[in-house]
């Protein structure tokens, strides 16, 4: 499971939990018992992270957060899955080389050596990961 898939699940997490334990935001103004602030934090562990804001509008209601809440929690989660999405595609965007993106420089090289175009955008990539390889 990647770092950010990981950071993302754990914001998810403790958004629905914030949500659920706050007294502020239940209907009866009372906080969640355990089982309630458990059944939060499956509800995302279950889904690896693919959890929409659906479900968690459908799991918050269930739980009696008021609607003002579900919908504070909702745009949060919003933000977070699209941040989520622009991180995956730039993490996509590092190792699937745009090969059209040449310089002049890099146009001359790849001129004079065939199929260097990789070497000259791979090498980059590859020094950025060496941290994380150990």
């Amino acid at each position: 499971m990647s770092r950010a898939l990981v950071e993302s699940m754990g914001q998810m997490e403790n958004l629905v939990v914030r949500a659920i334990t706050d007294p502020r935001s239940q209907r009866n103004g009372l906080p969640a018992n355990q089982a309630a602030i458990d059944a939060a934090r499956q509800l995302v562990r279950d889904s690896n992270g693919q959890v929409s804001v659906d479900q968690v509008v459908q799991h918050l209601t269930q739980r009696g957060v008021k609607p003002t809440a579900i919908d504070d929690v909702a745009g949060e989660l919003d933000d977070i899955l699209y941040n989520a999405s622009q991180r995956g595609v730039a993490l996509s965007n590092s190792f699937n080389f745009d090969y059209q993106d040449l310089s002049a420089l890099e146009r001359s090289i790849t001129t004079a050596f065939p199929f260097s175009t990789w070497l000259l955008k791979a090498t980059p990539f590859y020094f950025e990961q060496a941290p994380d390889i150990r």
